[in-house]
């Protein structure tokens, strides 16, 4: 792919973000505003993205590029799994913050900031393999994702966890989509016409969001503190890099391997940070390679993405 094209599209999804940083500065956003149009945004305008999506295509892929879809996410999750632990143990993390660089090493913010990127740089058609990808990585975020900041067993309520995960609006909105897929539906008339218009809301609102949240930050604090750099590294990009060799060794389909690593590659994922302080974990790393992954991601997706 134009490398040039990629780093313009970042650059272009960067302004907003700054945007964001600065009108939060000026008092205009804030925490109950992050917060009121956060829940615009992963309940309303997000579901209607992905559901219009199929509308993108006009060829739907099949079942068994469905399959491929579902089993390339599920395997890069796994792997994503076993980089968390191994690469918290091998930088000796204290045991108290352990989950937190776990989970942050492992998930990214395919949410907020992964259908945006994807259709700026990839093109509107790869939101409907997107959000086919994003089934198995929600449930592994659910379940095992929560199972990290519990120390004691826990089966019964990451079971729970997962149950309710089935629940959240953007996971049924890719499940439909994937039942609809399947059924050979592309075209919603005008209901279609209507979720493509609040659909388009995902992108600018998430863009402000990361923005504002990077503003509460305190910059002095975000930049002292070399394991956050370290998994900083393995979120943006040796894992996206990794998963997209192995993709490509294997003869995935190029779209399919495109899609796949630049999910995975997203900044850390914000749900982390309620974990941190719904389970009482140290917030501190967390918010520190939240704060440096959003930053480096610019520089980092274009890299991962001239790969393919």
């Amino acid at each position: 792919m134009d490398v040039l094209y990629i780093a313009s599209q970042m650059v272009m999804l960067s302004l907003p973000i700054a945007l964001g940083y600065a009108i939060h500065k000026a008092g205009i956003m804030n925490d109950g505003v992050d917060h009121g149009l956060s829940r615009l945004v992963l309940e309303v305008a997000l579901p209607c993205l992905i559901v219009s999506s199929i509308s993108s295509v006009e060829v739907l892929p099949g079942a068994g590029t469905v399959a491929v879809v579902l089993a390339c996410s599920a395997g890069a999750y796994v792997f994503a799994l076993a980089m968390g632990y191994g690469v918290s143990a091998a930088m000796r993390v204290p045991e108290d913050v352990a989950p937190a660089y776990r989970y942050l090493i492992t998930f990214g913010n395919c949410g907020f900031m992964g259908f945006p990127v994807a259709e700026a740089v990839l093109g509107q058609q790869s939101v409907l393999l997107l959000a086919i990808a994003n089934i198995p990585a929600n449930l592994v975020m659910f379940s095992l994702g929560v199972s990290m900041f519990r120390s004691h067993g826990g089966w019964r309520r990451m079971l729970a966890s997962c149950a309710a995960s089935l629940r959240t609006p953007t996971l049924i909105a890719s499940i439909a989509t994937l039942a609809l897929v399947l059924a050979g539906v592309n075209d919603l008339g005008i209901l279609g016409g209507a979720f493509d218009i609040v659909g388009q809301l995902t992108t600018p609102a998430a863009l402000l969001i990361v923005g504002s949240s990077l503003a509460r930050f305190d910059l002095r604090a975000m930049f002292g503190n070399w394991r956050a750099y370290v998994a900083t590294f393995f979120r943006l990009l040796a894992i996206p890099v990794v998963v997209l060799v192995a993709l490509q060794a294997l003869g995935v389909n190029p779209a399919i391997t495109a899609v796949v690593a630049l999910g995975i590659g997203m900044p850390v994922a914000t749900n982390g940070t309620l974990y941190c302080l719904q389970y009482d974990v140290d917030l501190k790393p967390m918010v520190q390679a939240t704060f440096l992954s959003v930053v480096g991601s610019i520089a980092t997706i274009p890299l991962v993405v001239s790969l393919i």
